[in-house]
């Protein structure tokens, strides 16, 4: 497609079709932006009511892949999650163990164990930074995060390491990725 008003320098010309990286670059940044911003406020949030045993049961995981095996009584032991305890899918103590796994030990074992979600978030941040703006304009996509951003609610699930808030970024994420799902109500019922 060529751009009806010139060139652009931020495209890139393959063939016949133009790829444009500056929406991808500002959706990146402002995906950081946002999860430093959740790293920044609130240092001392204090822990929600299954944070620590989200945090425990991370633990395992992470040995878990240190030595991975399936032998029953490995994943019975690190894989603390439906089948052993009552609680939520793993996903929550994988993204707490990635967390860890990615700041020094100096880092408060809270603020390393949100790590995780934090950037989860982020990167929904960013997926719908980016959707917006395709689908609609630069400013629909300000909005769009910036709503995300101070609705209290979705600001704190963002931050505890709970299933909450990496689930809200999982359906943001599945939003922003399938097109066809946001086409209207009409042809799901087809």
């Amino acid at each position: 497609m060529t751009d009806p008003n010139g060139p652009n320098t931020a495209q890139l010309e393959t063939g016949s079709d133009a790829v444009s990286w500056e929406p991808v670059l500002a959706a990146v940044l402002v995906g950081l932006f946002c999860a430093i911003f959740l790293l920044a406020i609130w240092p001392d949030l204090p822990m929600a009511w299954d944070e620590g045993s989200a945090i425990l049961r991370s633990r395992g995981i992470a040995r878990w892949f240190a030595d991975p095996s399936l032998d029953r009584d490995s994943i019975a032991r690190d894989w603390q999650y439906t089948t052993t305890l009552e609680g939520h899918p793993a996903l929550g103590g994988v993204l707490i163990a990635a967390g860890n796994s990615f700041v020094p030990q100096s880092v408060h074992p809270l603020t390393a164990a949100r790590l995780g979600p934090i950037m989860l978030f982020g990167l929904a941040a960013a997926g719908m930074f980016y959707r917006m703006r395709k689908d609609f304009s630069l400013a629909a996509a300000i909005c769009a995060v910036a709503a995300m951003m101070v609705m209290p609610r979705l600001l704190a699930h963002a931050h505890f390491t709970t299933w909450d808030g990496p689930l809200m970024s999982c359906w943001i994420l599945a939003w922003a990725t399938f097109p066809a799902g946001r086409r209207g109500w009409k042809p799901a019922l087809v």
